[in-house]
C-alpha cells in the first residue's frame, strides 16, 4: 500500500555484495544518496534503528559502530553529492539517545532530531501506525507529536510488549543555538560555585532523574530544578530557570510511561545530558560540546577545586540614610586570602532580585557598599566573594533585612470576572455567553508602610473610561471596585487600569 519493496544490495551499490558494515560512514552516506535519487520527495526522515549508547555509539555491527560525528559527516556529504537541503527529521530507534549533545551536533542537518532519553524496547517504534499518516501536508508539529504519542501509546496501553519503562522526545532545531547559550551560562555560574557548593551540585546531579543502567545520563531540565532548589544564589537560580524556558521551547512533542514495577521515568523532559562523576570518557571532546563551558564544568567537577579566600569580618544591616527610618542596606567588613571581586545581589519575598551591585575589592577590605530597593519590605541579602579566577571563594546570606521607605506601594490585582446565579449567589467564571448579567471586579492593595491618600482607578473598559475614588488606603488594606455589564456580543473583552495617588 506504501509502496514498501525489497531492493538487493548490489542494485544500490555494485561493490556492496551481499553483507555491509552498517557501522561505517560510507555506508550510511551512499544509501542516503541512493534513496533520496530513487526516491524524491520533499520531506525526508532519516531512521537509525539498531543499539544506541547515546553519544557514544549507534548502529553497532559486530566490531564497529557509528559515532554522532560519522552521521553528521555521511549526511554533509550526501548533501553536498546530491545538494538537498536539510532532512525533515532525524529519527532514532535505539536507546539512550535522547540527547541535547547528539541534537545539537546534528542541527546544521534537520529540522528535528528525535530520541529517546531511557532505554527502547526490542520492538521500537509503531511504524504500522506511523507509515499510514505520513503525508505530504503533514506539518512537523503534527509530525513529531504523532511519532512521540503513538510510540508511547503503543506500550501504554499494552498492544505492544516492553520490559522497559519508555520515553521519548522531538527536538526543534532551530532553538537549540538558544539552548546552547542558556547551557554556557548554566554552566558558567556551576563551574564558579564549585568550590564552595560542589558537595551541593553532586547531591543535585545524584537526585536528578537518570535512566536504567548509565548513571551518567542525566535529564537536563531536571538538573535545573534541583540545582534550583538546593544551591542558595540568586545567579544560580536565575541561570537555571532561563535554561528551563529554553528547553520548554525545543521540545516539539515529549511522552513518558513507567512501566508497573520499573524504573520510575516521571521526570523526564525529553533531553539529558553527560554529567559523569569519575571523569570525561574519550571521544566526548570531538563532540561540539567540547567547545561549550559544559566541558569545563564537568572536567572541573572531577577534579574539585578549594576555596583560596573567605570573609574575615561582615557587617550587614538597614540603615537610615537620613530620612528617619532604615531604608537602605550597608555592607562593611574584610576579607583574607586572594579574591578580585565581590558580588551582591538583594532579594524580595518574592525571590526577585531587585538590586545588584558588583564591584573589584583588594587589599582585604570592604568599605561602604549602599543598596536602596524602590519598595518596602523584607530582604535577603546575598553577598560572594570571587578570586582572580572567577571562581567563588566565599558566600554569605543575611536573610532578615527590613526596609522601611515610608512610602505607600499600590498594586491592582488581577480583575475577575463575577457572575450570579438564580439563588443570588455569586461565584467566579472564566468566561461568559451571550445574554449573561455579570459585572468585573477587582481590587487595589497597598503593600507599603503608610496609607495612601487620594486614590483615583481609571479603567478603561472597551474604549469606555470608568473612575473609582478611595479616600485613603491603609497598610495592607485592600479596597475593591466593580463595573456591571451584560454579554451583548461575543468576542474578548480588554482591560486597562492606572492608578494615580
Amino acid at each position: 500500500q506504501h509502496g514498501l519493496e525489497e531492493t538487493p544490495l548490489q542494485d544500490i551499490n555494485s561493490s556492496w555484495g551481499n553483507e555491509l558494515d552498517m557501522g561505517k560512514g560510507e555506508t550510511l552516506r551512499d544509501f542516503m544518496i541512493w534513496a533520496t535519487t530513487e526516491y524524491p520527495a520533499e520531506k525526508k526522515i532519516l531512521v537509525i534503528w539498531n543499539h544506541g549508547s547515546g553519544w557514544e555509539k549507534v548502529a553497532e555491527d559486530r566490531d564497529s559502530h557509528l559515532t554522532v560525528p560519522e552521521i553528521r559527516e555521511s549526511i554533509e556529504q550526501y548533501r553536498e553529492e546530491t545538494g538537498d537541503s536539510k532532512l525533515t527529521m532525524i529519527g532514532f530507534d535505539a536507546c539512550l539517545m535522547g540527547m541535547f549533545e547528539i541534537a545539537y551536533e546534528l542541527k546544521d542537518q534537520t529540522e528535528m532530531v528525535h530520541g529517546s532519553e531511557a532505554y527502547e524496547p526490542l520492538e521500537g517504534w509503531t511504524y504500522n501506525h506511523l507509515l499510514y499518516k505520513l503525508d505530504k501536508n503533514l506539518s512537523n508539529e503534527e509530525l513529531a507529536q504523532n511519532i512521540v504519542y503513538d510510540y508511547i501509546e503503543s506500550y501504554r496501553n499494552g498492544s505492544v510488549y516492553t520490559s522497559y519503562s519508555v520515553t521519548a522526545a522531538v527536538i526543534d532545531t532551530s532553538k537549540l543555538e538558544s539552548l546552547w547559550d542558556d547551557l554556557e551560562n548554566f554552566s558558567s555560574e556551576l563551574n564558579s560555585i564549585l568550590p564552595i557548593y560542589r558537595d551541593k551540585i553532586s547531591y543535585s546531579r545524584d537526585n536528578t532523574q537518570r535512566y536504567d543502567q548509565n548513571p551518567n545520563y542525566r535529564d537536563l531540565y531536571d538538573l535545573t530544578l534541583n540545582i534550583e532548589t538546593q544551591i542558595p544564589m540568586a545567579d544560580s537560580k536565575y541561570y537555571s530557570e532561563k535554561l528551563q524556558d529554553s528547553i520548554d521551547s525545543a521540545i516539539m512533542a515529549e511522552d513518558h510511561w513507567q512501566k508497573p514495577g520499573k524504573l520510575s521515568v516521571d521526570r523526564a523532559h525529553g533531553l539529558t545530558i553527560y554529567f559523569p562523576n569519575e571523569g570525561i570518557k574519550t571521544g566526548y571532546g570531538d563532540l561540539r560540546i567540547s567547545q561549550n563551558s559544559w566541558y569545563e564544568f564537568i572536567e572541573n567537577f572531577e577534579m574539585g577545586r578549594n576555596s583560596e579566600a573567605s570573609f574575615n569580618n561582615l557587617y550587614t544591616s538597614s540603615v537610615d540614610t537620613g530620612t528617619g527610618h532604615n531604608d537602605s542596606v550597608l555592607i562593611n567588613g574584610n576579607y583574607n586570602g586572594n579574591a578580585s571581586e565581590i558580588k551582591v545581589r538583594l532579594v524580595n519575598s518574592d525571590g526577585k532580585v531587585m538590586n545588584t551591585y558588583d564591584g573589584l575589592v583588594n587589599n582585604g577590605n570592604i568599605s561602604n557598599i549602599f543598596l536602596q530597593p524602590t519598595k518596602s519590605g523584607n530582604y535577603l541579602l546575598e553577598i560572594g566573594l570571587y578570586g582572580d579566577s572567577g571562581f567563588l571563594e566565599d558566600h554569605y546570606i543575611n536573610n532578615n533585612l527590613f526596609i522601611n521607605l515610608q512610602l505607600p506601594d499600590l498594586v491592582a490585582n488581577k480583575p475577575k470576572i463575577m457572575i450570579e446565579d438564580e439563588k443570588g449567589d455569586s461565584y467566579q467564571v472564566k468566561n461568559i455567553q451571550n445574554g449573561d448579567i455579570f459585572w468585573i471586579e477587582g481590587d487595589i492593595q497597598n503593600v507599603g508602610t503608610v496609607s495612601s491618600e487620594n486614590v483615583t482607578v481609571l479603567v478603561n473598559d472597551n474604549g469606555v473610561e470608568k473612575q473609582f475614588h478611595f479616600t485613603k488606603i491603609e497598610p495592607n488594606q485592600i479596597k475593591t471596585w466593580n463595573i456591571a455589564s451584560n454579554a451583548s456580543s461575543s468576542g474578548e473583552y480588554n482591560l486597562e487600569i492606572e492608578l494615580w495617588s
